[in-house]
């Protein structure tokens, strides 16, 4: 890799900082020593300046450091992390700016601190070995935290739908496959083929491809349902409209190369949302469903399906627009996925406004409680299923309690087919019980809606006599362990 001007200079400027602190030379010194400002040789330890070449001869022979180990791109063993770090180019691929951050602070940071830096660097790699953190899952929760910044609500965004809608004519509830392909075949010259990605039985998984290079050639997997194959043609649209052109060419997701593309999938994504799901219907709906003091799964079932959108896309949307129009600024979001006729649940899908709430990923792949919603009721679905096949889609409400903490919340949650065949997937949303969802929510204290005891996953719960158990509580136990050698020593000690 040829290394940029940028990180020629932070390297440098490193270099010279840490051989400057091993002679115990402060910068007043080496600057009487060179003739050479403390100014100027602070922006050089910095990475802001560059020597020229006779101003590097003159710090060489100042600090008894052969030239060539001075312009060498090495640095010490103490400072490699560092050196792998700005080598990845990773600095250049983070979306600092989206965070408030600029490059030059960062490398001010790391200038100013290194040994911290370095320490802190070991720990990032560190806990990314222990856990198998990919490129696309950092990416990936870089992207979550965007969108926990910013409350998931894109006021840009969703003036880009309103125009498109406006512009085109389009409705703003329940425009057809037809009508949106229309859009897509006519602006923007795709093609459409609903067959064509059958005949790979290796892409079966996909939801869609679309190939550019083929005359904007977009292939859609026929098994999805009407409302799903609609939300791939939003996405497009979105690609298109938004002129989002670092983009993936498939989805379900298969790799990222670059925050962009990831963020730019997901600005596709919302825009489509958008479309699917009108602003301002879906609040007056939410408005007066939340304003209902009894909770009623007939009456949830009945307004997502009033929409033109799957199950999980009316979800995501509703967690988009409670922050902003219903004042719920605090929730969690889980999405489930269940293989039909396996125990096995793997969370493939979590965001958390505001702060990290108690349901959450287990990157051990621990057992999840079943006592969540989002369990028993995958587990409603199959049953449903197995009596008749056509049964698509299961909704409940129960509130949550979480063993041994003051963690309380009203969970809305659904489970239905998942676009994977042979697959369900539940999709929760989770509200503290705090004053904020009393006062929006008429049926949060509902008391027809069940209560239940629940906890993070089995290996970390304590209730040893639990009826859904499906393994041993082995953390539970060993943290149990180390709390009577702790007390032990101290009363040995005291």
């Amino acid at each position: 890799m040829i290394a940029s001007k940028e990180t020629i200079r932070l390297i440098f400027g490193l270099k010279l900082r840490q051989i400057r602190q091993d002679k115990k030379l402060s910068l007043a010194q080496l600057s009487k020593q060179t003739g050479i400002s403390q100014s100027y040789l602070n922006e050089i330890e910095k990475g802001k300046k560059y020597p020229k070449t006779e101003k590097i001869v003159i710090l060489a022979s100042a600090l008894n450091i052969p030239y060539d180990k001075m312009v060498s791109l090495k640095l010490s063993k103490s400072l490699s992390p560092i050196a792998e770090l700005l080598n990845s180019n990773i600095l250049n691929e983070l979306p600092l700016d989206l965070f408030g951050f600029e490059m030059s602070k960062v490398v001010e940071l790391i200038s100013n601190a290194p040994s911290k830096v370095n320490a802190f660097i070991m720990t990032l790699l560190e806990i990314s070995r222990n856990y198998d953190m990919t490129q696309e899952g950092f990416y990936l929760a870089t992207l979550r935290s965007y969108q926990e910044l910013h409350e998931n609500y894109f006021q840009e965004i969703e003036d880009e739908a309103d125009k498109f809608i406006e512009k085109n004519g389009l409705k703003k509830k329940n425009n057809s496959f037809e009508e949106m392909s229309a859009s897509l075949t006519k602006q923007f010259n795709y093609n459409i083929d609903l067959e064509e990605i059958t005949e790979y039985p290796e892409l079966k998984n996909f939801r869609s491809i679309f190939m550019p290079n083929k005359k904007n050639k977009l292939l859609i997997n026929p098994n999805l349902s009407a409302r799903q194959q609609t939300y791939v043609l939003g996405r497009e649209l979105g690609f298109q409209t938004m002129k989002l052109k670092e983009r993936s060419y498939t989805s379900s997701w298969f790799k990222a190369d670059s925050f962009d593309m990831v963020l730019n999938n997901f600005k596709a994504s919302y825009f489509s949302s958008a479309l699917l799901l009108n602003r301002d219907l879906m609040v007056d709906d939410l408005g007066d469903f939340f304003s209902s003091p009894k909770w009623n799964s007939d009456k949830f079932l009945s307004m997502m399906d009033s929409y033109s959108a799957s199950p999980g896309t009316f979800m995501h949307r509703l967690t988009t627009l409670i922050p902003k129009f219903f004042g719920l600024k605090s929730y969690f979001y889980l999405r489930i996925d269940n293989e039909v006729g396996s125990k096995f649940y793997k969370m493939d899908k979590e965001l958390h406004l505001n702060k990290l709430h108690s349901p959450y990923a287990s990157e051990k792949e621990e057992k999840y409680c079943r006592r969540w919603i989002a369990v028993t009721l995958l587990e409603d679905l199959q049953k449903l299923q197995e009596k008749d096949p056509n049964v698509r889609t299961v909704v409940g409400a129960q509130r949550s309690i979480y063993i041994g903490t003051a963690n309380e919340y009203f969970c809305i949650s659904i489970a239905t087919t998942s676009p994977r065949k042979n697959f369900n997937m539940s999709i929760t949303v989770g509200f503290p019980m705090d004053k904020a969802l009393e006062e929006n929510v008429a049926f949060c204290n509902d008391k027809d809606v069940p209560i239940r005891e629940v906890n993070q996953t089995c290996q970390r719960c304590g209730v040893l006599d639990c009826n859904e158990r499906v393994i041993e509580p082995s953390v539970y136990l060993e943290a149990k362990r180390l709390r009577k050698v702790e007390k032990r020593l101290d009363d040995i000690m005291n």
